[in-house]
């Protein structure tokens, strides 16, 4: 579900946040609000643009987030499950 620009949340028994380098820290609040979110399984930021590190902190500041996957933990083959979602 797109929640704003540069925001994309994926929910199935989990919750995982995709951050693009568009993405706008106020407007992500407001559209994870709006989506209910209380709490986030993990955040995927694809880059490390002043934009996704403003909006990570505003996310960490105001859910619990269990894990956040950066730029350069993204270069393995590792993956993450959550519930029935595969990151």
């Amino acid at each position: 579900m797109r929640i704003g620009e540069g925001a994309t949340l994926w929910r199935d028994r989990g919750s995982v946040l995709d951050l693009d380098g568009r993405v706008d820290a106020e407007s992500l609040l407001a559209g994870l609000r709006r989506a209910g979110v209380t709490s986030l399984d993990v955040v995927v930021a694809r880059t490390a643009t002043a934009s996704v590190r403003d909006a990570l902190d505003a996310v960490r500041r105001r859910y619990d987030v269990r894990r956040v996957l950066l730029p350069s933990n993204t270069r393995s083959d590792a993956s993450l499950r959550v519930g029935d979602l595969s990151v």
